[in-house]
């Protein structure tokens, strides 16, 4: 049996990323290591706009989070 590489990436970035974030006091550290699983791509070129685009897409989804819950309000209609 071969072991690829995308799999030692994987590997190795999982426990690195849950380490990192336990250190750094996030409350839900696994997180981290289930978006490195999602993250880790076949080049580093795509693993870093996967994990880039991913960045994007959590600020812009923040910022609409934030104008819909202040001026509609906070009700299961924003959530919608």
């Amino acid at each position: 049996m071969k072991i690829g590489y995308r799999t030692i990436k994987t590997a190795i970035g999982t426990p690195l990323a849950i380490s990192v974030a336990q250190l750094l006091g996030v409350t839900n550290f696994v997180s981290a290591g289930i978006l490195t699983i999602l993250c880790i791509q076949p080049s580093r070129k795509q693993s870093f706009l996967s994990a880039w685009n991913r960045f994007s897409a959590c600020i812009i989804a923040t910022i609409y989070s934030f104008i819909f819950f202040e001026t509609i309000g906070y009700n299961p209609l924003v959530v919608g």
